[in-house]
C-alpha cells in the first residue's frame, strides 16, 4: 500500500489479504470483507491475512500477527469456523 493510500485509509478499515486455493471461495470471502467496509489487498500490505482451507488455528493466528492486531482479534479469526463467525470478527474491529 502506498503512503498516500495509507494516509487516506480510515482507522477502522482493515487491509485484508485472502489466502485460499479456490478462486470461487476467494471471491465469496472478498465480497464479505468488502461488504463489511474493508479493503482487499495482497499479503505484502495486509493488516490481516484471512487463511481459508486446511490450516490449524495456530497457523491462522500466526498469519494474523503481521498486522499487529490484538490477541483477542487474532483468536477470533483462529477460532472462527464459519463464514458468519469470520464476518463477526471483521465487524467487531473498531
Amino acid at each position: 500500500m502506498s503512503l498516500r493510500v495509507a494516509k487516506q485509509k480510515p482507522a477502522n478499515v482493515l487491509s485484508v489479504a485472502i489466502v485460499t486455493r479456490d478462486p470461487a471461495r476467494r471471491e465469496e470471502l472478498a465480497q464479505v470483507v468488502a461488504h463489511a467496509g474493508h479493503a482487499i489487498v495482497d499479503t505484502s500490505s495486509a493488516d490481516v491475512v484471512l487463511v481459508d482451507g486446511s490450516t490449524t488455528s495456530q497457523q491462522i493466528e500466526a498469519a494474523c500477527t503481521m498486522g499487529n492486531w490484538p490477541v483477542s482479534l487474532r483468536q477470533c479469526f483462529a477460532s472462527g469456523t464459519t463464514l458468519a463467525a469470520l464476518q463477526g470478527c471483521i465487524h467487531d474491529v473498531k
